[in-house]
């Protein structure tokens, strides 16, 4: 029987047919094949083919295969997903806000120290250039070390600085919060709540997915569909302008780099 020619992709999903057929679970999360029909490969040995072109597509990623790199089936598909990592990061890199971009590379207890940081500058923006009595209010649902460190920061915050509108928004979320939270647990959930609707307003839904594979910590994971609007969309690149600002307060905030 005639096999037609194929082409430089038809050879490819052909070869990664045959290397990982007999791993149904690994083939269909392969990074490079897609529902297309793969055509009869003939007599080509196409998982040779396949095999010695992995090196060059390193080379190309600038990926350092592992010690341990091997040619097995499974050895195959683990190389040329990191490979497809270190090309989906690239994108990222060049497509990503600033904001979004370091975020994802910060390590969890960076991550956690950031969350404590963006919702004590919440509240503090809330309370800027409120009177005495608004602001003792505001603090109610905070113990004492964390309403000092809100009221120190009030302190600093020019009261222009962030339009009403966004402000206001964030003070009827607080206050919805705080019926059932308080403390640590509101400020954290204020800040998730902030960062739910930005990446969503900044963010496609493939974008999310991406980053979320290249995040060192699991928050871009938990930030779920936000249930109310909390930055107006003409304010949220002046938003993550503020947050950027924070993350350059912690030290290191790019300790490693993301796959």
């Amino acid at each position: 029987m005639s096999v037609a020619p194929l082409d430089p992709e038809d050879r490819r999903r052909a070869a990664l047919h045959c290397l990982l057929c007999e791993q149904p679970g690994v083939l269909a999360r392969h990074p490079l094949l897609d529902t297309a029909q793969v055509r009869e490969a003939g007599d080509i040995d196409l998982r040779s083919l396949l095999i010695d072109e992995l090196p060059l597509e390193e080379r190309r990623a600038r990926v350092t295969p592992s010690v341990a790199a091997s040619d097995s089936n499974i050895g195959y598909y683990l190389r040329r997903r990191e490979v497809a990592l270190r090309d989906e990061w690239r994108v990222l890199l060049g497509t990503l806000p600033d904001f979004w971009r370091v975020l994802i590379e910060l390590s969890p207890n960076l991550v956690d120290e950031f969350i404590h940081l963006l919702g004590v500058e919440m509240v503090a923006r809330m309370a800027a250039g409120k009177s005495k009595a608004m602001i003792n209010d505001l603090l109610m649902p905070l113990d004492r070390p964390l309403a000092e460190q809100v009221l120190t920061r009030t302190q600093a915050v020019d009261p222009d600085s962030m339009p009403l509108s966004v402000t206001s928004a964030w003070e009827k979320l607080y206050r919805h919060g705080a019926k059932r939270r308080i403390g640590q647990r509101l400020i954290r959930w204020i800040c998730l709540a902030l960062l739910s609707d930005l990446i969503h307003q900044r963010l496609t839904a493939t974008r999310r997915s991406m980053a979320a594979r290249h995040s060192r910590s699991n928050v871009l994971s938990i930030l779920k569909q936000p249930s109310r609007p909390i930055v107006p969309a003409q304010h949220a690149g002046d938003v993550e302008a503020v947050a950027l600002q924070l993350l350059g307060s912690l030290t290191p905030i790019n300790d490693a780099p993301a796959s």
